[in-house]
């Protein structure tokens, strides 16, 4: 079977830097494992059109290069320099500003804040599995122990099966 969690992501988000990390090496120890990055902007004026680009980049492909990419950023990221990085990836600057205002990436985007305040979301990454919720940076040793032992840390009695399911469908 495949192993899945959700993780929610800042583009500003120090914790969430270091958290990408431990995804890229999850990726590579687990093949069986699924991990749907939901990103919500919140941190900084150019959170938005970062998560705008971050979730267009899916269309070409490019998503986790880019999202790796866009780890040293500055909150005074302008959109020339963003799309240098973009570019720095292989991504077609043309395509992605298209998508980047593309309703189907508003759509996401809505979808994402609208689950994060479900969760009272108040600080990134939030990860999500079937049977918990685990805020902050958590090192591999303790993600793959939640994601394949047997320990279950914190049951989220508080969230209903929809949102759940709502949460991990990609």
């Amino acid at each position: 079977g495949t192993v899945q969690f959700t993780v929610f992501i800042e583009p500003f988000c120090g914790y969430c830097h270091q958290f990408k990390a431990t995804i890229n090496q999850l990726i590579q120890e687990h093949k069986d494992l699924k991990i749907i990055m939901r990103d919500i902007p919140f941190l900084a004026e150019a959170s938005p059109m970062v998560v705008k680009a971050l979730i267009a980049s899916h269309a070409q492909g490019k998503y986790l290069e880019f999202q790796n990419a866009v780890k040293e950023i500055e909150p005074s990221l302008t959109e020339a320099k963003l799309m240098q990085i973009a570019q720095s990836v292989n991504i077609d600057i043309n395509k992605l500003k298209t998508d980047m205002e593309s309703d189907a990436v508003k759509t996401i985007i809505e979808s994402n804040l609208t689950i994060a305040k479900d969760l009272n979301l108040s600080a990134t990454p939030l990860i999500v599995t079937k049977e918990q919720l685990l805020m902050g940076a958590a090192p591999i040793e303790k993600m793959t122990e939640i994601l394949y032992g047997t320990k279950v840390f914190i049951t989220p009695g508080f969230i209903s099966s929809d949102t759940l399911a709502l949460i991990l469908i990609s």
